[in-house]
């Protein structure tokens, strides 16, 4: 997982690495929005993630993922 900040909206997102897709390329997902880099560290570091129900961005549009 990583973290990183939007500087257009300066905004911070937690990233993570997900499986290849069947054309071979890497995929990341996040989750974001946060104010603050603490926020976004505090998110990444809870105990059910980020990543339990949280929506998640993708070229197709927002989905709910499941846990």
């Amino acid at each position: 997982m990583s973290i990183s900040r939007n500087p257009k909206n300066n905004r911070w997102y937690v990233l993570v690495d997900v499986p290849a897709g069947p054309d071979g390329k890497r995929r990341r997902r996040g989750v974001g929005g946060f104010k603050t880099k603490r926020e976004a560290k505090a998110a990444e570091a809870e105990p059910s993630g980020a990543f339990g129900t949280a929506c998640l961005w993708s070229p197709a549009g927002l989905r709910l993922a499941p846990t």
